[in-house]
This record gives C-alpha cells, sequence and structure tokens, in this order.
C-alpha cells in the first residue's frame, strides 16, 4: 500500500509527490488487541471515570466512553458540583438495559447503560476557583 505525501506549493505539479511505503505494517489484529478497550476485559464490575453530559432535573447524564450514555440521581451532597462538565467516578452493572417486555417477541433496549455513580473527580466549579491548577 502506497501513501502519497504532498505540500501544498503553488510551483509543485501533481507529479512531483513522493510516493512513500509504511516503514510497519500492523495487522488489524494487533491494534484490535493493544487497544485500551480490548485491555479493559469485561467492563462489568469495572469502575471508569465518566463526564457529565447533561443534566434534567436531578438526572445526571454520563459519557463513560462506551455505547450509551448512564443515568444516576444527582446525589444530595455536593450537589451544586455535579454539574455539565464535571468529571465522575462510576461502575459499570450493566453496558445496556434491555428487556423483553410482555407480548414482544424480541428484546427492547431503553438506550442507556446502568451504572452506580460512586463520586466526583473533578469539576468546573473547581477549576474556576482554583486558576493555579
Amino acid at each position: 500500500m502506497y501513501r502519497s505525501m504532498c505540500t501544498k506549493n503553488v510551483e509543485q505539479s501533481p507529479t512531483d509527490c513522493v510516493q512513500q511505503t509504511p516503514k510497519e505494517k500492523v495487522s488489524f489484529a494487533t491494534l484490535f488487541r493493544n487497544s485500551p478497550l480490548v485491555q479493559l476485559g469485561l467492563p462489568e464490575g469495572k469502575i471508569v471515570v465518566g463526564k457529565v453530559v447533561d443534566t434534567v432535573g436531578d438526572d445526571l447524564y454520563i459519557d463513560f466512553g462506551f455505547k450509551f450514555n448512564a443515568v444516576c440521581r444527582r446525589p444530595k451532597l455536593n450537589s451544586t458540583n455535579y454539574i455539565r462538565g464535571a468529571m465522575v467516578r462510576v461502575k459499570i452493572n450493566d453496558l445496556e438495559l434491555s428487556d423483553r417486555f410482555l407480548g414482544s417477541p424480541q428484546d427492547m433496549t431503553l438506550l442507556e447503560a446502568d451504572v452506580t455513580l460512586l463520586g466526583l473527580v473533578s469539576t468546573p466549579i473547581m477549576k474556576a476557583s482554583n486558576p493555579s491548577n
């Protein structure tokens, strides 16, 4: 597989492009095996850091890097720190909440994950009040 390496220059013509071969071919299987997602193993029971991407009432929508966001209740203790952009620790219970409902031949998904909110890692409020970090 060849890759064209050209720089934008008015005096260069398309034929002046240099053809280079990649120095090292790495297979997809090797890249996949060494990816952080695979290194994590089975995600259920793991503790990860997520980001609060939205808040609706007392519900926090948390993106923790998988297919669906998680929805957790805002804790009563220090609840004002749990705002959009806050980083939180969560324990993954299930990556996709789905179930078979009465009369349905197939599973239905709620398009959300099941996690347990463990605590706050950082919040934009802390960063704004302490600009030296």
